[in-house]
């Protein structure tokens, strides 16, 4: 399907086959064509601080996250799905589950709930970078096999270690995302060209899951 050289850009077009976008997401999207994309899938920041954001109070962090999600839901095709996969959002010792305040967003913009999904990459996985909040390849790759088809545009609005385009382009589709630090766009750039390569390691999609008491 992909006849010409591999290569990864850094602006979006519907032409190419996978871009890493150095920069904020709402400048990406904006020049994303309206219902041009059948798949979003990304893990946002949490609002608690990790080393790639900066903790807000709860109402801006949804407003932020509410701009991002209706330029997504845009960008979306009227058949399409977005994967959204939050944590918990801790305020003065409270636990507020950040899908459940999410929710009226997405509602808001005609979409529907579908369901729940957990698994995460441990500290012994062989995908594991320095990334702290990454997730596995085949996560991804289920969910771009199960809702979109070969060609098709899967886009990963804060993209980390790139393994959203990883999973897109393994499978013949097109992936894109965008990521604002430097030392994360570096990694997703190496990770997908290694994927592009065929030397990228990765957890087999068909290996059992880990079982410790089976295992003794």
């Amino acid at each position: 399907m992909f006849g010409q050289k591999s290569r990864i850009a850094d602006s979006f077009a519907l032409s190419e086959r996978a871009v890493v976008y150095p920069g904020d997401c709402l400048d990406l999207l904006r020049g994303v064509p309206s219902e041009s994309l059948q798949l979003v899938v990304t893990s946002p920041p949490y609002n608690i601080g990790k080393e790639y954001e900066k903790r807000m109070h709860l109402d801006l962090y949804l407003r932020q996250q509410a701009q991002v999600i209706a330029e997504c839901a845009r960008a979306l095709s009227p058949a399409g799905s977005i994967c959204w996969q939050v944590g918990n959002y801790v305020d003065d010792g409270a636990i507020i589950p950040l899908d459940t305040v999410l929710y009226p967003i997405f509602a808001g913009l005609g979409l529907k709930m579908r369901n729940r999904i957990i698994p995460n990459v441990k500290s012994n996985h062989v995908e594991k970078t320095d990334h702290p909040c990454q997730f596995p390849v085949e996560l991804i790759e289920r969910l771009v096999l199960s809702m979109t088809n070969e060609g098709d545009w899967v886009l990963d609005p804060f993209l980390g270690a790139g393994t959203s385009i990883i999973a897109a382009i393994r499978h013949q589709r097109r992936g894109a995302g965008a990521e604002t630090q430097s030392k994360y766009v570096s990694l997703a750039r190496r990770r997908v060209e290694q994927e592009m390569d065929g030397t990228l390691q990765t957890r087999p999609m068909t290996r059992p899951v880990y079982d410790p008491m089976k295992a003794g």
